[in-house]
């Protein structure tokens, strides 16, 4: 009978049953280890949890490399970016449990209304955000960067959230988006609400119950934390060069933790709030349930936490990242197990790759968890799923409405038998449909920052046009014809070909009647080639302030003007680019009279009037992508 029992249990374990933790343990270890090789990482971390315990604990790479200070994975702090908002989301969640929100409430119930006039949405004012929609990313803000990093001391929240309002594009509780505002948002309630400050909630009540005594919200950091914080570096150029500790918007980003804080923090919500420290039972499992998704093949939101599957398994968690480090929460429900990971150096994919290489390696394919599927809500024809498209909350105010040209934008191209090629976050992806509007990924070991991106499914925006749907706080529509980077490039590139061609013509012109000393001759478009030379030297002159303004950080890779106020250089460029518009509009001006008094060879009035189209349309490009300060 024994023998009976000890083969039916040993045929039926669970797959990760198969393997001790000490398997579990080699294999992340080696995977670190060549990860931080392999990718020049200077500093990373490790927790593994299971069962309520903590499995491992550990630190490769200095804390300090000018004093070659070791990784202590017990006190060394990482900073964790968007990892943040795990404690932004149970922060509301312990007030729900207290009675003292209400999850369907809208936002304005606790907030002034000065804060508020500015955020609703202008297609139907009696749709009101609701706290939901802050967790599910679905309150339908813009984009925006502004304000969110910084070198130095942070503003308070009220005040960062008062400077900085996005636009409301989609009505509230319907586009997925992720939102880094909309989590300060949540925040500031928690503020309002509570009495205290967000980073004094914190502490107060999820750092004090679970122990997590080298955790902090703080920032700058309190002494005794500062001490114990790792220094960021990148490798650059065959050597390690050290970044700032950068500000972040607290509940968006603003954690510095140690791992094994973090492992006390995967231990008590895999508990499911059996001890009652964070949250009730009852409480736990309701935030660990998915609370938004666009389609049953996609993955979506968990009150917040963000929901995927990788070989059938269900993993709850999130990512984060600044601009110099990175991280990764990750919980398998199912399995009682976590895995957090965190490094400086690296990108948002590190983390991934380790823990997919995790779940192929020790969880077997299942599909005990598999949904069965659904119509897609819009079934287009093929044809017309092919083309551009862009996040769907890009940004729309200031001079960063340009990136979105490259940040979030997705090119889908159709290669027959209901197959698709689809380039996204500079990655490459394979798909075929399988229903009319759905569609499965056939890239083998495929990599997306946001989920598993098993599917696409088409469905269509508020707005009527097509959108692509898939894991995560991530969803795709199609772009209008003058959104698309080809027409930026379109205009651009021609004008400033024009602007340098017409710059060294009348260059050599000028030199050349100086060496033969030749008067100028009077000419009826002398008037015109002055406003081209002038309008020529303006596109140069807003190439270059640009180009200041968009110049990496050697270290932190992000623009400059991510960090700094660019203000001064901000004025100048808008004041050169309404200056190019307004010689665009003379031009038009002379090359029409030009053309009703048949001045000049027609060959020079044909030159003056593409001149004058290009610098028109350019005028139309800096307009759009707000260089105007528009």
């Amino acid at each position: 009978m024994v023998a009976c029992i000890i083969l039916f249990s040993t045929l039926y374990a669970r797959p990760s049953d198969q393997h001790s933790s000490e398997d579990w343990v080699e294999f992340l270890h080696e995977q670190m280890l060549e990860f931080t090789r392999s990718e020049h990482i200077p500093n990373a971390v490790i927790s593994l949890v299971k069962h309520g315990d903590i499995q491992m604990l550990r630190g490769y790479g200095f804390a300090n490399l000018e004093m070659l200070i070791p990784i202590d994975p017990d006190a060394n702090m990482f900073r964790a970016g968007s990892v943040s908002k795990i404690f932004t989301w149970l922060s509301i969640m312990q007030l729900y449990e207290r009675g003292l929100i209400g999850l369907d409430d809208p936002i304005s119930q606790y907030l002034e209304e000065d804060m508020t006039l500015d955020i609703r949405y202008r297609g139907n004012a009696e749709q009101p955000i609701t706290i939901m929609d802050l967790m599910n990313h679905t309150a339908g803000f813009a984009n925006t960067f502004e304000g969110l990093f910084s070198f130095t001391r942070q503003p308070s929240l009220e005040e960062y959230l008062q400077n900085n309002r996005p636009s409301l594009i989609h009505p509230p509780g319907q586009v997925i988006g992720y939102s880094n505002y909309g989590s300060a948002l949540a925040g500031f309630i928690v503020e309002k609400v509570s009495g205290l400050s967000f980073e004094a909630y914190v502490e107060q009540y999820i750092f004090n119950p679970l122990q997590m005594r080298n955790s902090s919200f703080r920032q700058p950091l309190q002494r005794a934390h500062r001490e114990l914080l790792v220094g960021g570096y990148r490798w650059s150029d065959g050597a390690f060069d050290r970044g700032h500790f950068e500000h972040m918007v607290a509940p968006a980003g603003g954690i510095s933790s140690s791992a094994r804080d973090m492992a006390q923090l995967m231990i008590a919500m895999l508990d499911q709030g059996a001890d009652g420290r964070l949250l009730q039972p009852q409480t736990m499992g309701k935030m660990l349930t998915t609370s938004f998704s666009y389609h049953p093949l996609t993955d979506g939101i968990a009150h917040g936490l963000m929901e995927s599957r990788f070989n059938g398994h269900r993993i709850i968690g999130h990512s984060g990242s600044s601009t110099l480090f990175d991280a990764g929460f990750y919980l398998l429900p199912d399995h009682d197990t976590g895995i957090y990971i965190a490094y400086s150096g690296g990108d948002q994919n590190g983390h991934t790759k380790i823990f997919h290489a995790f779940i192929q390696a020790f969880f077997d394919h299942t599909t005990a968890n598999d949904i069965q599927t659904s119509p897609a809500p819009y079934q287009p024809r093929l044809s017309k799923v092919k083309g551009e498209y862009q996040h769907s909350l890009p940004i729309t105010k200031g001079l960063k409405k340009v990136l979105n040209l490259f940040f979030g934008s997705m090119q889908v191209k159709t290669t027959g038998d209901g197959l698709l090629e689809v380039d996204v976050y500079g990655q490459s992806f394979g798909f075929k449909q399988t229903e009319p509007g759905i569609f499965k990924n056939t890239s083998p070991n495929h990599l997306y920052p946001h989920g598993n991106m098993q599917y696409l499914v088409a469905t269509r925006s508020p707005g009527g046009r097509l959108m692509l749907v898939t894991d995560g706080p991530a969803s795709f529509i199609k772009t209008s014809w003058f959104e698309r980077g080809f027409v930026a490039l379109l205009v651009f590139v021609p004008a400033l070909l024009l602007a340098l061609g017409s710059l060294f013509f009348f260059l050599i012109r000028f030199i050349m009647r100086k060496l033969r000393k030749q008067p100028a001759k009077s000419s009826t478009w002398k008037a015109t080639n002055y406003l081209i030379i002038t309008h020529g030297i303006g596109l140069l002159l807003v190439l270059l302030l640009f180009m200041n303004f968009a110049e990496p950080h050697p270290v932190h890779l992000l623009p400059m003007s991510f960090f700094e106020s660019f203000g001064s250089l901000l004025t100048l460029l808008g004041l050169i680019s309404w200056l190019m518009a307004a010689l665009s509009v003379v031009l038009v001006i002379l090359v029409v009279r030009a053309w009703k008094k048949q001045e000049g060879k027609p060959k020079v009035r044909i030159y003056y009037s593409v001149y004058t189209l290009w610098a028109l349309a350019l005028g139309w490009l800096l307009y759009f992508y707000q260089f105007m300060g528009i």
